[in-house]
């Protein structure tokens, strides 16, 4: 019996502006992990850029393929959707909110649908 290739993101969904982002794909295959993965953001294909705080790490482990996604220093603009890609073409996201001065509570409030509790 074969087992079918399995992608998952995991990380932080919800970071204050300045704060680190840390986002884990693993991405796993039998008997073999895939190759590679690759990261967007919105749809479109990001790089490791040390210079812009973004830095793609990979490691294989066994049967599975371990890349992370690490912005040092989050800004407004980092906020939106991060897919992975395995070679296999298996794909996972993750949104991502970055906010600014409003408590953690707040926000995931606000994106619930629901009101802010006094």
């Amino acid at each position: 019996m074969c087992c079918r290739p399995a992608i998952r993101v995991t990380g932080s969904e919800y970071v204050q502006r300045g704060s680190p982002i840390q986002l884990v794909c693993n991405a796993s295959g039998h008997p073999d992990p895939p190759i590679d993965v690759d990261w967007f953001k919105d749809g479109r294909m990001i790089l490791s850029d040390a210079q812009s705080n973004l830095i793609i790490t990979r490691k294989t482990d066994v049967s599975v393929l371990v890349s992370v996604l690490a912005v040092r220093h989050s800004k407004m603009t980092d906020a939106g959707e991060y897919s992975c890609r395995s070679s296999d073409n298996d794909v996972a996201s993750i949104v991502v909110r970055v906010f600014n001065g409003q408590s953690l509570y707040t926000m995931s409030r606000k994106n619930l649908g629901q009101s802010k509790v006094t």
